[in-house]
């Protein structure tokens, strides 16, 4: 049995760190309220919580993972999505319609990318997410979604998360998105382009070509210093 919300808060709220806090505002703004917790403290309060609920099942804990993630606190709402990416378990047996509805709330860098590579991405590749969900994502009014569609590319391409290169999906992502000049699409092209030259770097210049003079000056200086470098900056 899980511990009940306000004693998962209170537990967070004792290993407030003021100085995390005020890194947390600047790093990734957010309309939640951050406690200020460093990650090192947020998984120690995770592996007590997973202990706790061990023997609890799917409807209990999807439960208190939506309650975390309606809480309007970020290590909370953070806290929600690490306890489904981390049990696999429960994560192999959610429908898509129970991965897509942890899809809200989505307004800061930290929380999207967790969703998106650790959640999103991973049940992508098997399926369970079809590719109509994530291009719906590419065309959508807000850019929190639609950087949610490039970063669960990255997935697709990782290794440790299951990924052993898709070249035709991910660029499929990024194709629609190659005009965006909103920051957080940029930064998110260039990222899934870089992951993807680590299986497919003829493909991805091949991709810059093509779309030269349309994909902003700083993605493709990136992935072009990846591609010559394999790293995302020159060594100085």
């Amino acid at each position: 049995m899980y511990p009940e919300l306000r004693e998962i808060i209170s537990t967070l709220e004792s290993f407030q760190d003021l100085k995390r806090r005020e890194f947390a505002y600047k790093s990734h703004p957010t309309s939640m309220k951050i406690i200020g917790l460093t990650n090192a403290n947020l998984r120690i309060v995770l592996k007590e919580i997973l202990i706790f609920g061990a023997e609890a099942g799917k409807s209990e804990t999807l439960n208190l993972v939506h309650q975390l993630m309606q809480s309007g606190i970020f290590e909370a709402h953070i806290l929600g999505l690490e306890m489904v990416s981390k049990n696999k378990k429960l994560l192999t047996s959610m429908t898509r319609e129970e991965i897509l509805n942890l899809n809200y709330c989505m307004e800061n860098w930290v929380a999207t990318d967790t969703f998106s590579i650790t959640i999103l991405g991973k049940m992508w590749l098997k399926d369970v997410i079809k590719d109509e969900d994530i291009l719906r994502l590419t065309t959508h009014s807000d850019f929190w979604q639609r950087r949610i569609s490039l970063a669960s590319t990255v997935a697709l391409n990782t290794k440790t998360h299951g990924g052993f290169g898709d070249t035709k999906r991910t660029l499929m992502i990024c194709e629609t998105l190659t005009d965006d000049k909103n920051d957080m699409i940029v930064k998110a092209l260039s990222w899934a382009l870089r992951q993807l030259s680590n299986f497919d770097p003829v493909a991805v210049e091949d991709f810059l070509s093509i779309h030269h003079g349309k994909i902003s000056a700083r993605v493709v200086r990136e992935v072009n210093t990846k591609l010559k470098t394999g790293r995302k900056n020159p060594l100085r």
